[in-house]
């Protein structure tokens, strides 16, 4: 019988999930009520479970189909990921120069006009209102501290 690589692959996940369960056991599970130590990665073991037994069943019905092995990198769009990257270097590199507002919005901004080809009303439209979502997530409700930059903002 052939297996084909998610087939392979499913297989290593349905190890590691059930590893995670059983060392759960190790520590105290407790209830829904009020969960041990040990609950969450329970849990997390058979969810890691659950999605695997879902792409072995994907892996299987393509092998019945005939598709066995496909390119891990077909069809990737290299130049736009080389992109992305580069824009995220450089935001990290700008954020404590022009703080998180103004250089979340040129970031944001360079994605969607660049990379999705979206209009310029579009783009700064979506990073303005992105950039004051997260301020006002993290700096207005969650009390942390955005870097405010050479400019105050």
């Amino acid at each position: 019988m052939k297996i084909n690589n998610d087939q392979a692959s499913s297989a290593v996940g349905l190890l590691i999930g059930a590893l995670i369960v059983i060392h759960s056991f190790v520590y105290e599970i407790g209830s829904m009520s009020a969960p041990g130590v040990g609950f969450m990665p329970l849990l997390a073991g058979m969810g890691i479970i659950l999605f695997t037994l879902i792409g072995l069943g994907k892996a299987s019905v393509q092998s019945l189909k005939g598709i066995w092995w496909d390119p891990l990198w077909k069809g990737m769009k290299w130049e736009r990921i080389v992109i992305a990257l580069f824009a995220l270097f450089l935001y990290a590199l700008l954020l404590k120069i022009l703080g998180f507002i103004l250089t979340t919005i040129l970031f944001i901004g360079f994605l969607l006009r660049v990379l999705e080809h979206q209009r310029w009303r579009v783009a700064i439209t979506w990073a303005v209102l992105s950039a004051l979502s997260f301020y006002v997530v993290f700096e207005v409700w969650l009390k942390s501290q955005l870097p405010a930059g050479v400019l105050g903002i």
